[in-house]
Order: structure tokens, then C-alpha cells, then sequence
């Protein structure tokens, strides 16, 4: 064991996430054991050589599998133990010694930007947590996803160790580290997705991928900015893995904000607007290779627009922890609406033709989206009620008189 770990080593406690409420993951079962070794992972296809690789699909961006239990959002939410302060309901670490700043500057790169085909901004309707960037690495000329390098861009406190087994249904299984820091007293960071982490991180974590998703080992090591941290080809269904900042100095704007009951939902901040100059530009430039015409371009964790039809609707004591949820919004280059209960999605319309943005559907109006095969016709009673009509086919001609009443 190197010194570092062995010093390391000394401050790791194992929690229970179910106990503690640590961590909230989303992953199932495996018992392929990943190397933890600190090298490069021996693909080829890690080389830059590939790093203008054009074999990258936009079609990842629509895969099924991101509105799937994989990328449930009880996995994105977030929960940090307090010892002095607290932000509304939410409990956040303050370890000794913790600089207070609400807008801490990333000096330093996250990744290999060459070897990234497009990012996501914020707010995806289904896909997986709204406080997520998904960042998809390109592919090899075989169609395999590179590896890229994950590194510290800026001086923080590695806090959180998850290793688990996550499920990709008919490509397999693999274990995986998230990793949760702490930058300041207010901001946090996650990474997530990663499947070959440096010796030393390794050390400090579990030893055999968790079955249950829901054990997870809390620790306090300082990372330097520019700090190799592993390797990561993102999922094996898309090849993206996450890159999530919560500021709990900034929290998100909710019509009825008691109904946002998760982290994700209350202080998700696009991570990129922590950058400066070159390394801001160049990710503000993987955004734009997302195909969004979203404003702004890097999204916004709530969907919210008062007295419009975007953003979240509920029936009755409903929170996005439990009970009937609906939520529509424009991401991307598409209207996207789900409806969910406690288990996760029931109903999800993605529509691509429809140029109405909710955002512009006031009191008094309807609109119906479609795609092809179901439709939802939504009007807006008041700024607090809403109508909305679900069926099979396309768009019908008025609300059909079966329709459910939604509130803020």
C-alpha cells in the first residue's frame, strides 16, 4: 500500500446508504470485478488517434435506454451528511476546513476534449437526473467506445466512493465507480460511469462491486486540480458517463418548490459555467454538437415557466419522490412528455415535429403533442391547473372529455 493510501485509508468509514441516506445509485447486478489498477486501460482505442472520430452516433441522444430504470432519477439525487449548516431541507458535509464560495473557477480540464463527441446540457425530461450533463465519448472505426481520461479540474475533496454493478440489460453487466467531491462549503461535483479509477481511489473503496446499488464508503481525501482520477467509455448502451455540479447557494426557481423534494431537482448547475475562457469555449462547443436549440444553451435543472405549461404538474400530496407526476418541456430539438408514478415512467411522448415550445402555451390555451403512436392534449386552466388528455393515435381535434386534472 502506497503512503498516501495508507494514510487514506485510516479515515474510511463504511455506510450503509439505506441507513445513512449517502448515496442514492441506480445500478443492478453483476460479478464481473473490474480492474482497479492504476494505468491506462490497454485498448487501443484510448489513443487520440480516434479523437476526430466521426463513428459516434447522434442516435445515442434517442436511445430508449435513456428514459430507462437504469437512469431512474432516485440515482442522480443526492444527500450529504451536515455538521453546521443547513439549506432549506436539504443537510449538506461541512468538513473541517471547508472554503466558502459560491462560484468556485475549474482551472483545469475534465476530460480530453478531443476525444468527446457532444455533451447534454440540463433539464432532460426523461433522460435519466435533469442535474446531469451526459458526456459521450466517440467511437473507434470497430464501433467501440474510447476511453477517456477523468481528472480533477479543480482542488477538491474526494467524499464519496460508490462501486457497483450496473446493468445493461442484453449488453451485460459491469461494475462502475461514482465519485462525489466537494469543491467548497456550497458546491459539489459527481462523476459518474467510471469503470477504471487511479490505484489509490481504489484502495480507499469497496473491494467487491455491491449488488444492491445501495452501499457506498465515505471518505475525506484532497485531489489537486489536473489529478488523474481513472478512465471511463461511458455506458455500454450510449457511451456517456455524467458530470454533475450542485451549488447549494443557488437554489432552482419551482412554482411550488415544496413538490422538488431531491438535490437534483433544487440545485443542479451546469457544471461548463464553472470554466473560464478556452476550456468554457470548448465546452459550450461539445453542447452545441448536441443538436440543442435550447435556451440557455447549457440547460436549466427546472422546466418551470409561471403561467405556461412547462415544467412539472402533480396530482394531489404528490413530490417527484412519490405519487403521480407530469412533466413537459423542450430539450434538445424536441417536445418531450412523461408521465410518471412512484416506480418511474408510464407514459413517455417524444414529439419532433411540433414547433409549439410549452414554455409559450398560456391560461387559456391547449396544445396536443404527438408521436405517432400516443398523444397528450394539455390545457392550462389557471397558472396553478392544468387539463391533459392521454390516448393512443394522433392528436384529436379538441380535449377529449376523459382527462385528468393536474396541479403546480
Amino acid at each position: 500500500m502506497t503512503p498516501r493510501a495508507t494514510l487514506l485509508s485510516g479515515i474510511v468509514v463504511l455506510l450503509l446508504a439505506m441507513a445513512a441516506g449517502l448515496f442514492y445509485l441506480r445500478s443492478i447486478g453483476e460479478n464481473l470485478q473490474a480492474s482497479t489498477a492504476a494505468t491506462t486501460p490497454t485498448s487501443t482505442y484510448a489513443s487520440s488517434t480516434y479523437a476526430s472520430s466521426t463513428y459516434a452516433s447522434s442516435t445515442y441522444a434517442s436511445s430508449t435506454y435513456a428514459s430507462s430504470t437504469y437512469a431512474s432519477s432516485t440515482y442522480a439525487s443526492s444527500s450529504k451528511l451536515q455538521t453546521s449548516n443547513t439549506t432549506g431541507s436539504t443537510t449538506v458535509t461541512q468538513p473541517p476546513g471547508c472554503q466558502h464560495n459560491v462560484a468556485p473557477v475549474f482551472k483545469r480540464p475534465f476530460t480530453n476534449a478531443t476525444m468527446i463527441q457532444f455533451a447534454y446540457p440540463l433539464g432532460g425530461i426523461s433522460t435519466g437526473s435533469p442535474a446531469r450533463s451526459y458526456v459521450f465519448v466517440k467511437t473507434a472505426p470497430n464501433g467501440s467506445h474510447l476511453f477517456v481520461p477523468v481528472y480533477a479540474p479543480v482542488n477538491m475533496t474526494l467524499q464519496g466512493i460508490t462501486y457497483a454493478n450496473r446493468n445493461y440489460g442484453p449488453l451485460g453487466t459491469r461494475p462502475e465507480y461514482r465519485l462525489d467531491f466537494q469543491v467548497t462549503c456550497e458546491v459539489f461535483l459527481t462523476f459518474d460511469h467510471v469503470p477504471t479509477v487511479e490505484g489509490w481511489i481504489a484502495s480507499l473503496g469497496p473491494s467487491v462491486p455491491a449488488n444492491n446499488s445501495r452501499t457506498g464508503v465515505y471518505v475525506s481525501a484532497p485531489v489537486q486540480a489536473g489529478e488523474l482520477l481513472g478512465f471511463t467509455d461511458g455506458t455500454r448502451v450510449a457511451g456517456s458517463w455524467d458530470f454533475m455540479v450542485l451549488n447549494y447557494a443557488k437554489p432552482a426557481f419551482h412554482v411550488n418548490d415544496s413538490r422538488w423534494t431531491a438535490d437534483q431537482y433544487r440545485y443542479g448547475d451546469c457544471p461548463y459555467d464553472y470554466f473560464s475562457g478556452d476550456l468554457k469555449a470548448t465546452y459550450y462547443t461539445l453542447l452545441s454538437a448536441s443538436g440543442t436549440t435550447t435556451a440557455p444553451l447549457c440547460g436549466k435543472v427546472s422546466r418551470d415557466v409561471p403561467g405556461t405549461i412547462a415544467g412539472g404538474w402533480f396530482q394531489g400530496n404528490s413530490t417527484t419522490a412519490m405519487g403521480s407526476r407530469l412533466l413537459v418541456g423542450k430539450f434538445l430539438n424536441y417536445i418531450e412528455m412523461v408521465v410518471s408514478q412512484t416506480n418511474g415512467p408510464v407514459l413517455d411522448i417524444r414529439d419532433y415535429k411540433s414547433v409549439v415550445d410549452p414554455a409559450t402555451v398560456t391560461v387559456g390555451q391547449s396544445v396536443c403533442y404527438s408521436d405517432g403512436t400516443s398523444y397528450a392534449y394539455l390545457d392550462l386552466v389557471s397558472q396553478l391547473s392544468m387539463r391533459a388528455a392521454t390516448g393512443t393515435g394522433g392528436c384529436p381535434a379538441q380535449l377529449p372529455s376523459q382527462y385528468q386534472v393536474w396541479n403546480r
